[in-house]
């Protein structure tokens, strides 16, 4: 089955990030002290206003540390995602999820990633865009694409991407790029990009989720 992590690990990209099936693992190697001085280090980091990491979501999961909790609007997000990867029309959708600075959601993003990094039914390959320019979406295409033949009749795994502080100008020059090539693909059953657009609003309570060009799919996360 397509996964998270089926593409040579001495791949590198520079402009995304990509979370393979087996972030973290090597905590596994880690002593009981040494896990709980890591553990206790990044949960402080994180409660003090620091970026979630992935080890927060390893701990939550792995140690049942509690690091990161789901919120609310969480369970909306997840079920978003899991229905655009069945989706047959289209081989690029953006969910965009206007929030509040400091709303938490990053954090929310970040864990729909550690989720769906390998997803039984769903499986995404999932990584953090980390700088917009033109070679932005070859590695996105190539992060889809790789460990696959032209030629064969498997077809390419779905990239959940997520984008944030980013300029508006510059996410839908991206999009448009991806979906430009996605388009000259020999074969896709699943879409080949999901973004994953976070966009600072002004209004502290307006945490809500839609796709642009078809609201009728959006879902209002509060």
């Amino acid at each position: 089955m397509a996964n998270g992590s089926s593409y040579p690990l001495y791949l590198s990209f520079n402009n995304i990030d990509v979370v393979i099936t087996k972030e973290c693992e090597e905590l596994h190697n880690f002593s009981y002290e040494e896990r709980l001085q890591l553990s206790s280090k990044v949960e402080i980091d994180f409660h003090r206003g620091h970026p979630v990491t992935w080890a927060n979501f390893w701990f939550t999961e792995t140690a049942s540390m509690n690091h990161v909790l789901r919120r609310n609007a969480y369970s909306k997000l997840k079920t978003l995602i899991g229905t655009l990867h069945s989706v047959s029309e289209g081989k690029v959708h953006t969910v965009t999820i206007y929030h509040h600075k400091g709303a938490g959601a990053s954090t929310m993003t970040r864990h729909a990633l550690w989720d769906f990094r390998f997803h039984p039914h769903f499986p995404y390959r999932c990584a953090v865009v980390k700088k917009i320019d033109d070679d932005t979406s070859e590695d996105l295409l190539l992060l889809s694409k790789v460990g696959y033949t032209v030629d064969g009749d498997v077809p390419f795994v779905s990239v959940l991407a997520l984008v944030e502080h980013a300029d508006d100008f510059l996410f839908w020059e991206l999009r448009s790029q991806v979906e430009e090539q996605a388009n000259k693909l020999p074969r896709s059953k699943w879409p080949v990009c999901v973004f994953l657009y976070c966009k600072d609003t002004q209004k502290q309570y307006d945490l809500s989720l839609n796709r642009r060009g078809n609201k009728a799919r959006g879902s209002r996360l509060v």
